[in-house]
């Protein structure tokens, strides 16, 4: 078996990752509970994402997936 040696994720990944998490945001919206676990979920994957790349902005990620 072949090794894969880890790779970022690119700023394309992140522009996936934070569209599918705003659909869910959009349709939760008048749910508080789903609300709630789609912001801690979406600031999860932030922070995993910041500590994969230091150029990534955590901010940024979480405005655009609106939470």
């Amino acid at each position: 078996m072949q090794r894969q040696e880890n790779k970022m994720m690119t700023r394309k990944d992140y522009i996936a990752t934070a569209k599918i998490f705003n659909s869910y945001a959009d349709a939760g919206q008048d749910n508080i509970l789903i609300s709630s676990l789609v912001k801690s979920i979406a600031e999860d994957f932030a922070d995993l994402f910041a500590s994969d790349n230091p150029n990534f902005d955590e901010q940024k990620f979480l405005d655009a997936v609106g939470v």
